[in-house]
């Protein structure tokens, strides 16, 4: 899970915008990333846009942003690492269904 301590970093500061990245949609962007590694994901849960959060990473002065970034996709990688490697190791349970739609059991693939 993130941890803010670990992300020393000051956001990027913009001219004030009610639809812009305030500090708070940064940090929160952040967090969603590091929690899982999507930016499509991290941008929508602050109301932002994909492509704002690549622009907003390239902005001068977003160097530390960046950072912050690149630390969270590393986090998130080795969170989905773990997860694939649990269900190579464990497997999925997976819902059985007769010809009728109707389900009849689970399994484990």
């Amino acid at each position: 899970m993130f941890d803010p301590a670990e992300y020393r970093w000051v956001p990027v500061r913009r001219r004030p915008r009610h639809d812009g990245w305030t500090e708070e949609k940064q940090r929160r962007f952040i967090e969603v990333l590091a929690d899982t590694g999507l930016v499509g994901l991290a941008a929508r849960e602050v109301g932002m846009t994909r492509v704002s959060a690549y622009r907003l990473r390239r902005a001068p002065y977003a160097a530390a942003f960046a950072r912050a970034w690149d630390l969270a996709r590393e986090r998130a990688g080795a969170l989905i690492e773990d997860i694939a490697f649990e269900r190579a190791i464990e497997g999925v349970e997976q819902e059985v269904y007769d010809g009728y739609g109707e389900m009849k059991g689970s399994r484990t693939v």
